[in-house]
């Protein structure tokens, strides 16, 4: 997978990255999880207002994380069903 945080957060990637996915999952993990423990963007305090770009890195957020189970279903998918984990049933 490659990772690349260039456009919207750029904190440590500049330029596309190559690495394995686990590698990318867990940076991506991490990432979000600084994004949502960050009340300058998920304000805590009531009434507190949500930033300007809320909404644009939000759906950053959902790009990446889709990304992840994109790769998840389609590169193990034989072993999602071996276990019994797979969601057709979602799909009816």
């Amino acid at each position: 997978m490659v990772l690349n945080d260039s456009s919207k957060d750029g904190v440590q990637y500049k330029k596309p990255t190559k690495m394995s996915a686990p590698e990318y999952i867990d940076k991506l993990l991490t990432w979000a999880g600084e994004q949502i423990a960050d009340p300058a963007l998920f304000p805590v305090e009531p009434g507190a207002r949500f930033p300007h770009g809320f909404m644009k890195q939000v759906k950053v957020m959902y790009k990446r994380m889709f990304r992840v189970y994109a790769h998840i279903y389609h590169v193990h998918f034989d072993k999602i069903k071996s276990l019994g984990a797979n969601a057709f049933h979602l799909l009816h």
